[in-house]
């Protein structure tokens, strides 16, 4: 579900609550949505940056 919603002008900054992670989406300005509104979301794998929560150093880089 969606836990906050930040509009910032020329697009919508949008955190989700996966499992116990909050996952923040940089959304189209035009999305609509309400806090916890179920959504789905997709991200290309050359668009996605992990990072090991120990020492903070990029995964696959």
């Amino acid at each position: 579900p969606i836990y906050t919603l930040e509009l910032l002008g020329d697009a919508t900054m949008v955190a989700v609550r996966i499992g116990g992670a909050l996952v923040s989406v940089k959304a189209d300005k035009s999305f609509r949505a309400a806090i916890g509104d179920p959504v789905s979301i997709a991200v290309p794998r050359d668009h996605c940056h992990l990072f090991d929560s120990r020492t903070g150093a990029r995964i696959g880089a």
